[in-house]
């Protein structure tokens, strides 16, 4: 492989800090062919391509949480169910929680939902690893474009990993104004994750991984600045091969994605309206769960030296097998009020 590959170290797109660099491998066209069609596909990553099953209400701030929905009292919605309720304070201020019986609070988490599901598709799937999302912000508003209240408005993003449950963050009742909420807004700073392919070259298979970035926002990952829309695609294999990458705007049926001054928001319609009032004392949570179970699906093809069940990739777009859903299969909401 070496003849066909020479190393070089090239700095991703943005702004690196100190002598921060990326090693990457400048391969021959086969690889940036077969890395251009991965990332027409990463054009269209998790976030992109997720619905919900419904737009289900986050919280009501004024109802009490009843024993079905799991209950999660002051001294609960921290430790209670490492598995329910995540094991950080997305803040960074673990004293910050209801400091006192008089005071309400807000949280939110974002899970990754493992369920095994029956698509019915006829298409191959695998579940996507090292699946992450940044999250740093979190608004309500009392109408699509109405001005937001803030939730929360972090410094540092909080990754939220999908094989686990994260409190990504949370606010005091008593700072958000009283009122009825339709939607919530969300700032996401990045995605990324990774899935198994067999990359085909010259009569020969390669089996390895393709890792998917993408800053949604003007963020920091791994210690280098990316602007908002850029990010790369990598292979990692008997080589590593990064590839830098320009992704398109988002168009996401039923929600709306704006950037604004370099920040991601997407924002989201309630189902039914939250009406919040600022002395009610109890701790609310509402939780997001991304299905990724199986959920980057493609067209298996019997091409010469393709494998049932795995994913191939060729030096063309019409070599490898058409990615049909890359990352997520939908989402849905539960809350303390459920």
């Amino acid at each position: 492989m070496s003849q066909w590959l020479q190393t070089w170290v090239k700095r991703p797109r943005g702004r690196s800090h100190s002598s921060n660099k990326v090693r990457t491998v400048k391969p021959g066209l086969f690889v940036f062919g077969a890395l251009a069609f991965i990332a027409l596909a990463a054009c269209s990553d998790g976030l992109s391509v997720a619905r919900g099953d419904d737009a289900a209400s986050l919280l009501d701030a004024t109802d009490d949480v009843s024993d079905s929905s799991g209950e999660l009292s002051e001294d609960a919605s921290g430790d209670a169910d490492d598995a329910e309720t995540g094991d950080a304070d997305a803040s960074g201020d673990t004293a910050d929680t209801a400091d006192t019986a008089d005071v309400g609070r807000i949280e939110i988490y974002l899970a990754g939902d493992h369920a095994v599901r029956d698509y019915n598709d006829g298409l191959s799937g695998q579940t996507p690893t090292a699946y992450q999302i940044g999250i740093s912000g979190y608004q309500l508003r009392t109408g699509p474009t109405a001005t937001p209240v803030p939730c929360f408005d972090l410094d540092e993003p909080v990754v939220a990993d999908m094989d686990g449950d994260t409190l990504v963050g949370h606010c005091r009742t008593d700072e958000v104004p009283t009122a009825l909420y339709t939607h919530g807004r969300v700032r996401v700073e990045y995605l990324t994750y990774t899935v198994g392919g067999r990359l085909h070259y010259a009569g020969q298979v390669y089996a390895g991984d393709f890792v998917i970035f993408r800053a949604y926002s003007d963020t920091v990952y791994e210690g280098v600045d990316y602007n908002a829309g850029s990010g790369w695609v990598r292979y990692e294999g008997p080589t590593t091969v990064t590839l830098p990458v320009e992704y398109a705007p988002l168009d996401v049926v039923g929600l709306s994605g704006e950037l604004v001054g370099g920040e991601y928001w997407l924002t989201f319609p309630y189902l039914r309206v939250l009406p919040v009032e600022t002395s009610n004392t109890d701790t609310h949570w509402a939780r997001f769960h991304w299905e990724v179970y199986e959920a980057f699906r493609w067209v298996d093809d019997a091409g010469p030296d393709n494998r049932d069940g795995e994913w191939d990739v060729g030096t063309t777009l019409a070599a490898s097998e058409e990615v049909r859903m890359t990352g997520v299969a939908g989402y849905h909401i539960t809350s303390s009020i459920d």
